[in-house]
């Protein structure tokens, strides 16, 4: 099967003024085409620096990442990557319409595919939120809305950085579902970073990161 992602060797320091915490230590990996990779591990042990570094947000100090067999950071590589950040970047006083507005105006790659998303809204049974503005969305409702925006320009790769923390039963659900779904429906490639057993629950497999190092825990 085709690799997706290749992780080699990554390490990763940072430095907060005189004290130096090493989060990668040498990190390799790869993720097979059209599969979920879970990386489970507490909070603050790497899992989002491992996302960003696979996105091309930021580098490494060593080591490499591969997409397809190309840098993060290639353009033609930029534009199959979808991302869902752990914090919520929402803006409360627009709706999911007007942030799909400003996503083909802010993005490097302008494409959204609105025919894929409205669909995958009318499956869902979500028409109810298009219009509504973001602050008056449940928690559930609004990381759910993230995640359809990290998906907008339905790319080959998505990475999601906890996307069920602190979300409802029926919203957490969903988003597993939908996630599920775009790998055995739509051929994508996922990678989750989660702390909790039960987002990594329908992962092809799981990983964990702890000390810098990962290791296999199921395939």
């Amino acid at each position: 099967m085709v690799k997706a992602i290749v992780v080699e060797d990554l390490w990763k320091t940072y430095r907060v003024r005189k004290i130096v915490v090493e989060v990668l230590k040498g990190v390799s990996f790869d993720v097979k085409d059209r599969t979920i990779v879970c990386i489970m591990g507490p909070n603050g042990v790497g899992k989002t620096t491992l996302l960003k570094i696979i996105a091309g947000y930021i580098e490494a100090d060593r080591g490499k990442v591969l997409v397809y067999g190309k840098r993060p950071q290639d353009i033609s590589v930029r534009g199959q990557i979808g991302y869902m950040p752990q914090d919520d970047v929402l803006f409360d006083s627009l709706s999911f319409i007007e942030h799909l507005e400003l996503l083909r105006h802010t993005r490097e790659v302008s494409f959204i595919d609105l025919e894929f998303i409205y669909d995958l809204v009318e499956k869902l049974g979500l028409n109810k939120i298009l219009k509504l503005s973001i602050g008056n969305l449940s928690g559930g409702q609004r990381r759910l809305v993230q995640m359809l925006l990290a998906i907008s320009h339905k790319p080959r790769i998505i990475l999601l950085d906890e996307p069920i923390a602190f979300v409802d039963k029926e919203n957490r659900d969903i988003i597993l579902e939908v996630t599920r779904n775009l790998v055995d429906e739509n051929g994508s490639t996922v990678v989750i970073a989660s702390h909790d057993p039960y987002a990594c629950s329908i992962a092809d497999r799981v990983l964990e990161l702890r000390d810098g190092l990962i290791r296999e825990v199921k395939v």
